[in-house]
Formats: structure tokens, C-alpha cells, sequence
């Protein structure tokens, strides 16, 4: 005696892409593939022009290509950012970009591009063209009926990492930051 099952219909399954979704994934690539290019092009030979405008997108969207995975430069250098807002009554406010190594796990991840934005590309001076629209942010965010803000000094907070031959875990790194103030803004001044 044998069993014949009887077959089966496989219910419709096959998913339908939308044109639309075609091109978003075309686009998403396109975009990936411009920033690898971009990224692989000696730098003495891309224009700054594009160095500008991509850098920036670059650091904020997490697709920097980071060619030492496998053999990383040690760091030299323990950084973080904050900002004193000092409103016209006098009274000071610190704002601290997000710290990670004060954040948990899930913090980390989420506040990774963040980090890397302000970190990597605010801080320096040849992306002074964002300091002025961001300090008109902060200016906004911060300021009340009772305590208008008056200046915004962004700082650049830094403290040398000891040598590899003296390993110190994060926890034990020194406390004692440089605090170097990159970028004073007044309210209501104009980019020159």
C-alpha cells in the first residue's frame, strides 16, 4: 500500500517591486558607488570643490571607507566636543555633544553619525561655513523670555592618549582635557 499525497498549490507568492522601489534602490547604489569613487580618488588630485560638499554627507551618512581595518592606527588623541552658551545676563550653559564612551550600547550605535559629524568634520576650520548657521541653532534652542543668548563658543576638547608601551584602559585616561575654544559666535554677526 503507498501514500500519494495529493500536490499541493503554492500560494502566489512572488513579490512585486514597484518602479518606483527599482529606482530608489538604483539611487541608494548610485549614491554608495559615487561616495566609494570620490573616497578612492588621490586628494591632491580631487577638486576641493568636491571635497567640501562631500565630506560633510560623508561623515554624517557613515559611509566613510576606513582602508585600516585590519592594521589601525592607534589613537593619539581622546577627544570630545561641547559648547558654552553665555547668555547676555551672564549665566553660562554647557552643551555636550554626545560622549560615547559616557552612553550605553544602544546610545552608541544610535549617536555613532552624530559623533562622527561634529567630531570629524564641525570641528575643523575648513568647515567654517557651518558655524555660523549652527550657532544660530543653538542660539534658538537655548535662548528663553529670561535669559537671551548672547555668544556661542564651540570647544574642541582634548586629551593625548599615553603610548602604546604605557597601555592604559579608557577608564584610567587622564581627566585633565585641553579645552580649546575653535570658534567664538556673537548673535546676530555676519560670516565675513
Amino acid at each position: 500500500m503507498s501514500y500519494q499525497q495529493a500536490p499541493q498549490n503554492k500560494p502566489d507568492s512572488t513579490v512585486k517591486s514597484s518602479t518606483s522601489n527599482k529606482a530608489l534602490i538604483s539611487l541608494f547604489i548610485a549614491f554608495y558607488l559615487v561616495i566609494a569613487l570620490v573616497q578612492s580618488v588621490p586628494t591632491a588630485r580631487l577638486p576641493k570643490c568636491i571635497q567640501d560638499v562631500s565630506e560633510p554627507v560623508i561623515a554624517l551618512t557613515g559611509t566613510k571607507q576606513r582602508w585600516n581595518l585590519f592594521a589601525p592606527e592607534l589613537m593619539q588623541v581622546n577627544q570630545y566636543s561641547t559648547v558654552l552658551i553665555i547668555n547676555d545676563d551672564g549665566t553660562m550653559q554647557l552643551y555636550e555633544w554626545p560622549r560615547l564612551d559616557l552612553k550605553n550600547a544602544f546610545e552608541k550605535f544610535e549617536l555613532q553619525q552624530t559623533r562622527r559629524f561634529v567630531t570629524e568634520c564641525f570641528a575643523r576650520p575648513q568647515y567654517s561655513y557651518f558655524w555660523p548657521g549652527m550657532s544660530e541653532n543653538i542660539i534658538n534652542r537655548f535662548s528663553c523670555s529670561k535669559a537671551q543668548c548672547n555668544q556661542v563658543n564651540f570647544r574642541f576638547n582634548y586629551a593625548l592618549v599615553p603610548e602604546f608601551k604605557n597601555y592604559t584602559t579608557r577608564e584610567d585616561l587622564p581627566k585633565a582635557y585641553v579645552l580649546d575654544t575653535t570658534f567664538a559666535y556673537f548673535r546676530g554677526a555676519k560670516k565675513e
